[in-house]
């Protein structure tokens, strides 16, 4: 075991760090080459993908990092800290009072462009967003209750619970005790959780929400409040399809939808608010996520 301290060689960590979640990404071409080989098109056979993906790219890693760093795997995640039903409650309002704002950056990231020398590059990052696009497709064409309910656990559930682990429970906490500014951990931890679904176009929202659950995950101590808005965030988006609301009343929970730049702007400012209430009734309790570290 390896504990965090300041003594840590943390190049060496993060080396280990690269090396399982290589190993991740082996094991799982290595397992999910006979599917590829075979024709790979099948809903059924999507999600068996996609489950063996998360489980090899990101939960195998963390709990492989966790085991080196602590000794049990579930308190380093903050797994075992339950929070205050406040946090929780948090978690849920925050999606749907952040919508607005994270809609417009959506907008506002489909209208960047390359320069015209970048224009392969550029031409690349559409394939991977086409080939993103397919994927999720091909996983929401089985319109049955059977397969909303596969579904919602494979693309809500699992990656809300997986990602939140790897990025949040391992990543930002490593990076707070490494530069020992929570901010810079934060921060660093969005980069990664947005540039890692290599998605270009949704690079800025992504960053941004990534952000907000950092600083969620900060105030609450809790690896909950962050899952529990992982998974209403997923679980919209596979409903919003599942049930066609996207041209329906509910239409404000389609990606498409515009909103007037007066909800965008209340958006942002409540959102920041409820953060900075959060922050002062910590800065209040004493208490923060790690201790010896400071805020910058």
């Amino acid at each position: 075991m390896t504990e965090l301290t300041p003594r840590t060689n943390y190049w060496l960590l993060l080396l280990r760090l690269i090396a399982y979640v290589s190993a991740g990404v082996v094991l799982y071409g290595i397992i999910a080459s006979p599917f590829v080989l075979h024709g790979a098109g099948a809903p059924k056979t999507q999600r068996l993908l996609q489950f063996i993906g998360v489980t090899c790219i990101f939960l195998l890693p963390s709990w492989l990092f966790a085991i080196a760093v602590e000794k049990e795997p579930l308190e380093h995640f903050k797994l075992k800290t339950y929070p205050k039903a406040a946090y929780l409650l948090v978690g849920i309002v925050l999606v749907f009072v952040a919508e607005p704002f994270i809609a417009y950056t959506t907008e506002l990231n489909n209208e960047l462009t390359l320069p015209a020398s970048m224009a392969k590059l550029e031409n690349l990052l559409q394939q991977f967003e086409k080939q993103a696009e397919q994927v999720t497709m091909g996983l929401l064409v089985d319109h049955s209750y059977i397969g909303l309910f596969s579904n919602l656990l494979i693309m809500a559930a699992l990656p809300a619970l997986a990602e939140e682990i790897f990025f949040r429970g391992v990543l930002q906490q490593f990076f707070i005790r490494w530069t020992k500014s929570i901010h810079t951990g934060v921060w660093l931890a969005a980069f990664w959780f947005s540039f890692l679904h290599f998605q270009f176009y949704g690079f800025i929202p992504r960053l941004l929400l990534g952000v907000m659950l950092g600083y969620l995950f900060v105030t609450s101590r809790s690896l909950w409040p962050n899952v529990l808005f992982h998974l209403i965030n997923n679980s919209i988006f596979v409903l919003v399809a599942f049930f066609d609301l996207e041209h329906s009343g509910f239409a404000f929970f389609s990606e498409n939808y515009h909103f007037p730049v007066y909800l965008v702007a209340v958006s942002l400012a409540v959102t920041v608010l409820v953060f900075v209430v959060m922050h002062k009734k910590n800065v209040k309790d004493g208490s923060e996520l790690d201790k010896g570290v400071h805020h910058e």
